[in-house]
């Protein structure tokens, strides 16, 4: 199913479509460390409610609740105490909470879930003298922590009626326009994702076709006898590649919102037309005999707003060629890099919305996207003077199932004459293969594309104009 040559939206979507928090399929589950079993000091040792479980409830909650997308439940004693150990593992090898990026002095970002070396320590304090229940009448009090949290839901866009999957170990792109219409323009700030089956569901995108191409939307949906019609990768069919669209949003399966920076939004216009893409993945429900899903997408408004956003995409369009981004069978450590002006690669790479490019940009957080195999993003600003500004340092961080929107507390300036950089890790060992019918499969050569074995290397950049 790879796609193959530069086209407008071939990497749209796909640099949108793992922002997720589900666990991914090459995430690392065995430890790093070792966990004594010999416990400390029973008396002394921290306990549930008092000490453990606000951190819990802080930093893991979103996702490890009941019907959440975690696989299990850190709200109540026996299940915590029963995963004790692989909690430990799990916050000592730093792969939960799940935060794909190393911390930048220089570039603090938002929502940041990592957890201190201190809390770390309280959490293995406890494992060690015995996960100790505590009283629950004498729980700790609640960690502040900032949250991306819309605070209204002034619209939902929700698939008409339930799509019955297909029954293969494959990925199925499906999309699904929606009903919907308005008078006068206005702006997404925010957006929250209900799946209606999380079992199934890796993630949700939501895609706008301006008033010239609604149309089209139909088109491509009366092609298809099901109900809504294939678009592997993109919102698109392939009778109609070029048709330009503009990303809304994509999230997975969990609670967490995104909330776009104060004062900001996308610009919707009447005569917009939207569709969902939905992601189901096999791969997550382990090849299953599929199942039906209806799912939504809630959405935040204004009216006004003071800076239009848009998306926009940062990677090098000749790795699109067929051979140029290899990553070869077997090589634990395969590394592509790539500079140039974001203005001068635009062309092959997407719209620019309502963003004056050539004016500057103001950087407001960045996506880092990779496949299965990616082992970590870094991106540079490089100024006129050739100085280079680290702005994203993923690398050893990145994990498939865990992709994030890393909004900056303070935006980035990218001037017209300055460049970006981006460089992508990948290990292609049989380690690191995706696990399929409980077996590792066998590493093969590997190249762009937007096949969940295929790979990828983009900057989804989230920007304002300079003002």
């Amino acid at each position: 199913m790879k796609q193959q040559g530069i086209r407008l939206a071939l990497m749209l979507t796909s640099a949108m479509a793992c922002q997720v928090y589900a666990h991914g399929p090459n995430e690392t589950q065995e430890p790093k460390v070792p966990i004594p079993d010999k416990p400390g000091s029973m008396q002394d040792a921290p306990k549930y409610y008092e000490d453990v479980k606000p951190i819990f409830d802080a930093y893991c909650g979103t996702c490890h609740q009941v019907g959440g997308s975690a696989p299990f439940s850190l709200q109540d004693y026996k299940t915590v105490k029963a995963m004790a150990k692989p909690i430990l593992r799990a916050v000592e090898n730093k792969t939960m909470p799940p935060w794909g990026i190393a911390a930048l002095e220089k570039h603090p970002v938002k929502y940041d879930l990592t957890l201190s070396q201190e809390r770390i320590r309280q959490i293995r304090a406890w494992v060690e003298g015995g996960s100790q229940e505590g009283n629950p009448q004498k729980e700790g009090l609640p960690i502040a922590l900032e949250t991306s949290s819309i605070k209204h839901v002034d619209l939902i866009m929700t698939m008409a009626k339930d799509y019955q999957t297909i029954a293969a170990e494959q990925d199925e792109y499906r999309c699904f326009p929606i009903d919907f219409d308005a008078n006068e323009d206005f702006y997404v700030t925010g957006f929250k994702v209900q799946a209606g089956n999380s079992s199934i569901v890796h993630h949700t995108s939501l895609y706008a076709f301006d008033p010239p191409y609604a149309g089209l939307v139909d088109t491509m949906d009366a092609s298809d006898p099901d109900y809504g019609y294939t678009c592997f990768g993109t919102p698109t069919t392939p009778a109609y590649p070029q048709t330009p669209f503009r990303t809304i949003g994509t999230s997975g399966t969990q609670a967490l919102d995104v909330v776009f920076p104060q004062n900001t939004g996308i610009r919707i216009k009447p005569g917009t037309r939207f569709v969902i893409q939905m992601h189901y993945s096999r791969v997550s429900a382990n090849g299953s005999a599929g199942g039906s899903d209806q799912s939504k997408v809630l959405l935040q408004t204004q009216k006004q707003v003071a800076e239009p956003l848009e998306f926009i995409y940062f990677m090098n369009p000749e790795w699109l060629q067929p051979n140029i981004m290899m990553i070869p069978a077997g090589q634990k450590e395969v590394t592509h890099s790539f500079s140039g002006s974001l203005l001068d690669n635009l062309s092959s790479m997407s719209s620019k919305g309502e963003l004056q490019l050539n004016k500057g940009i103001r950087i407001r957080g960045i996506i880092p996207h990779q496949h299965l195999l990616g082992k970590g993003m870094k991106v540079w600003k490089i100024s006129a003077d050739g100085s280079e500004d680290l702005l994203l340092d993923g690398v050893g961080h990145f994990t498939f199932g865990h992709q994030w929107i890393y909004q900056y507390q303070t935006a980035v300036d990218l001037l017209p004459q300055d460049m970006l950089k981006i460089s992508c890790v990948w290990d292609n060992t049989k380690e690191n293969q995706l696990t399929s019918s409980g077996q590792k499969l066998e590493p093969m050569d590997t190249d762009w594309g937007d096949g969940t074995r295929d790979e990828m290397c983009v900057a989804a950049i989230l920007a304002t104009d300079l003002p």
